[in-house]
């Protein structure tokens, strides 16, 4: 069994998109996701290191990383796509949140965040 440490109440979390100046961070917070779920994302932490820093998931659409406060830490990781001739219908993959905050409710506001940011992508109003 797993025990997953619980978030201080004190802590939230502002969910929002990846921009360009987050590349170096959100490139570092992959690295930190792919050492603690080697499996859960299809790619070694090798791999990913190996990848150019320019090769960044920086300004593609639905990626949402969550950060603890403005310029804190990365906590969370989801991305979603549209699915074209499936209007409404949104794909949320890639979920990550570090251990502290699994059990905090931010799996989902980010999945709330990615389905509204892909709203008119995915053909919702």
């Amino acid at each position: 069994m797993t025990t997953v440490p619980t978030m201080p109440a004190s802590q939230t979390a502002t969910v929002r998109r990846v921009r360009s100046e987050d590349a170096a961070r959100m490139r570092a917070f992959r690295l930190a996701i792919l050492a603690d779920a080697p499996l859960a994302f299809l790619k070694t932490v090798a791999e990913a290191a190996a990848r150019p820093p320019a090769r960044t998931h920086a300004d593609r659409p639905g990626r949402s990383p969550a950060r603890r406060d403005l310029g804190g830490p990365f906590v969370g990781h989801a991305g979603g796509t549209g699915i074209p001739g499936e209007p409404g219908l949104t794909v949320i993959y890639a979920v990550y949140l570090t251990p502290t905050w699994r059990r905090s409710g931010l799996p989902a506001d980010l999945v709330e965040e990615v389905a509204a940011w892909l709203g008119p992508a995915a053909g919702r109003s």
